[in-house]
């Protein structure tokens, strides 16, 4: 009797368990909404509660503190963000493959805006960026591996540089938000910058 006692307590309703990801998941992105409406420095639980339908209880039972708060954002936005093709990017082994693989990334930007300008205005975006810096850079140098000897470190480093900037969420929110391009025509652009900057490299490996 007492082992059955026991599993009773262990077992969790499925209906349970999905209800309590969905409310953890509600607060979560009202957090991204109000980094990008208010400013990262002025968000209080209170008004996270208030902007995801709950109670403040609610917030400290998943969150026990502000930290935590954030520090659960960076946890989940792999399950936060959306993917408008159904698909994960491929990683680029080649110039080619930046070059197509933008129209992807920029469509999928787009999809996620919102929480990517929350994390380009707050501190939690600057560490998590510090982070990845190694794998955007690895990823960079495998794309760019078969014209890498074309330059010299310095030239390189330039060519690396301006091809990480056109790949970035800052690019895409440039053309879009500030120069006034569609997503389709912003991903052209880039495109088209990526090739000439590559095929350049290509025929000469000239100077940038």
């Amino acid at each position: 009797m007492h082992d059955s006692y026991v599993m009773s307590r262990r077992y969790e309703s499925p209906t349970r368990k999905a209800h309590a990801e969905e409310t953890r998941t509600s607060i979560l992105r009202a957090l991204v909404d109000l980094i990008v409406e208010e400013g990262p420095g002025t968000i209080s639980i209170p008004q996270v509660a208030e902007r995801a339908g709950v109670s403040v209880r609610t917030v400290y039972h998943y969150f026990p503190t502000k930290e935590a708060l954030f520090d659960g954002l960076t946890e989940a936005i792999p399950s936060l963000v959306e993917r408008p093709d159904g698909t994960v990017p491929v990683e680029p082994r080649s110039p080619a493959d930046l070059v197509t693989g933008i129209a992807a990334a920029y469509r999928y930007l787009d999809a996620n805006r919102r929480m990517f300008r929350a994390l380009s205005v707050s501190e939690l975006g600057g560490r998590m960026a510090s982070a990845r810096q190694p794998e955007r850079v690895g990823r960079m140098d495998s794309a760019l591996a078969p014209i890498r000897d074309r330059f010299d470190p310095d030239e390189y480093r330039r060519l690396r540089g301006i091809l990480g900037v056109l790949a970035s969420f800052d690019a895409f929110d440039g053309l879009t938000t500030v120069w006034g391009l569609t997503c389709e025509e912003a991903s052209e652009a880039a495109a088209w910058a990526m090739k000439v900057l590559t095929d350049r490299a290509k025929r000469s490996g000239a100077t940038l």
